[in-house]
């Protein structure tokens, strides 16, 4: 696996677990020396048994006691929805995930059982048609947990400014947005010039990723 800076990134593999071709993508699930079961989507890494919880926690550290309704866009590993609910048990969360496989996948065998949840509400679909076909629930939060590269997409910067902007509209009054943009940060400052109210407000190592993350934040993003 290779970084952006082009340096390789070893995670030593005991064995494959789970192999599948998608029509969106290549699904790897493998168990490794260091950091336990990991997903892997396209040959890059999406989390580890040992350290999803330091990737999970910063995505959802914009997560406040007064929401009751956040949306998750992407995030099909299910690690998300289960750390914002370890931190509020009250909410209601909406995960729109593009590929099954990958809820089948860490179902079977990660064992992710949040799926299970009344209060966890999945639906297979895009995340651009899901935003632009649901216009009438309003949400207290929304988490961006793509891929680096989104699903058909190539410019970060076109597809940031899509979500963002759809997101907007289905905000409440006070209402958050938060995105892990990958470890490109040149593309990262493009989305931020290019979209007002945006913010990247960390950059994380995480050490089965091999390099630093980039998340973006926005606040009171719909006035």
């Amino acid at each position: 696996m290779y970084c952006c800076d082009g340096s390789a990134h070893k995670i030593r593999i005991k064995k494959l677990i789970y192999s599948k071709k998608s029509d969106f993508q290549e699904i790897a699930i493998y168990d490794t020396y260091r950091y336990g079961k990991c997903l892997f989507l396209d040959g890059i890494i999406q989390s580890s048994e040992k350290d999803h919880i330091e990737f999970d926690q910063e995505i959802v550290s914009r997560l406040r006691s007064i929401d009751r309704e956040i949306l998750i866009l992407g995030g099909g590993d299910g690690y998300t929805a289960e750390i914002a609910l370890k931190i509020n048990p009250k909410l209601n969360i909406t995960i729109v995930e593009c590929d099954c496989y990958v809820i089948y996948a860490c179902k079977k065998y990660l064992g992710q059982n949040i799926y299970e949840r009344n209060n966890v509400h999945v639906v297979i679909d895009d995340a651009i048609d899901f935003l632009n076909n649901n216009t009438s629930r309003r949400y207290d939060g929304i988490i961006c947990d793509f891929t680096d590269t989104p699903i058909g997409f190539s410019d970060l910067k076109l597809f940031y400014s899509i979500i963002y902007k759809l997101a907007k509209k289905i905000l409440n009054t006070n209402g958050w947005f938060t995105a892990y943009i990958g470890c490109n940060e040149e593309a990262v400052n493009n989305i931020v010039e290019c979209n007002n109210g945006l913010n990247k407000y960390c950059t994380k190592t995480i050490e089965s990723f091999g390099e630093p993350c980039f998340f973006l934040h926005g606040n009171n993003i719909n006035k």
